[in-house]
């Protein structure tokens, strides 16, 4: 294989062996055109079967907890990655990794404090963060839809984990003043997808989709490859601020799912509450109900007119489940 064209993009991306920044790292290999290096760090020690095929000349895995200042302060310091002149970092975001390490969520928002400090420190010229349609505060008084202005959740009662999308969502427009890097906020609404693990895709996969009686909010999903395509546009623009992105489908929660095929009860709040404890303690649903989220009985359905009007982004893929 020759050596690769100079002049293209050279980026990094975190938690590459998620679902969605292992499929947006091949996304990327394969723009031959605009790519020149994907830099991929994630915590598996191993090689990942489906990066094994992917030449080394495009292509570098690096494992790192980046949660831990000594393996980011390596990572920037790396040889291999000075050599590359990574110029963009796509961030996927660290919420995942300390619920599998079982660390306060508050170690995310630390970890893409000092992410986005080395990043500016190396002269990043633009970062990508992906943040979701949980950090919009829902209530009965809420806007039908939401733009990128609505207000934020704040409220002190809210599980610490939507406290944690909040405070990185914020972290990262504290920077959108920055010459370097240049931020990017992207904020999705509910993402669905194969092996996707998202509030939503998590309560519609369970064995027996459990709602909240009385309540049917309005939602609009998106389709993770839609989610990839919206990052992807916003590489290639680089343009600094927040976008909202939703799918082409609004429709009740019911509707969705109906079209799972799965069985589907709506409970009272005393009792879908131990319904979904011994779903979980049973491995039947990955969806954690205990707090009895606010996504449950309140509509959110985003306003994506900015991305459509300013990059010229739609997405197209109608939810379809059993479909990838």
């Amino acid at each position: 294989m020759s050596a690769p064209r100079r002049g293209g993009r050279r980026i990094l991306v975190t938690a590459a062996t998620s679902s969605l920044g292992r499929g947006f790292c091949q996304d990327l290999y394969a723009d031959l055109e605009h790519v020149d290096h994907v830099f991929a760090v994630a915590e598996q020690e191993d090689l990942p079967y489906y990066f094994r095929d992917l030449h080394r000349d495009r292509f570098t895995y690096w494992s790192a907890n980046l949660l831990k200042e000594r393996h980011l302060k390596d990572l920037f310091l790396a040889e291999r990655f000075r050599a590359q002149g990574i110029d963009q970092i796509v961030h996927f975001g660290f919420l995942r990794t300390t619920k599998l390490l079982r660390v306060p969520p508050g170690e995310a928002v630390e970890g893409t404090r000092r992410l986005l400090e080395f990043a500016q420190a190396s002269g990043i010229e633009h970062l990508v963060y992906l943040s979701g349609c949980l950090v919009y505060r829902l209530r009965p008084w809420t806007s039908a839809v939401l733009d990128e202005q609505a207000e934020l959740d704040f409220d002190p009662e809210s599980d610490a984990w939507i406290r944690a999308r909040v405070d990185a969502d914020l972290l990262c427009r504290t920077f959108l003043d920055q010459d370097r890097p240049r931020v990017t906020v992207v904020r999705p609404g509910p993402i669905i997808g194969r092996n996707v693990s998202s509030h939503l895709d998590d309560l519609l996969d369970g064995y027996l989709v459990t709602t909240l009686a009385g309540f049917d909010p309005m939602i609009r999903p998106i389709h993770s490859s839609d989610v990839l395509k919206a990052i992807h546009r916003c590489v290639d623009a680089r343009p600094r601020g927040v976008f909202n992105v939703a799918g082409p489908d609004v429709a009740p929660l019911s509707v969705f799912a109906r079209l799972t095929g799965r069985p589907t009860v709506a409970l009272p709040g005393p009792a879908l509450r131990p319904v979904n404890r011994l779903q979980r303690l049973l491995g039947l649903t990955t969806c954690d109900l205990s707090t009895l989220p606010n996504w449950l009985r309140y509509p959110c359905v985003l306003d994506t007119s900015k991305i459509e009007e300013k990059l010229d982004f739609r997405a197209t893929h109608h939810i379809k489940f059993g479909e990838s």
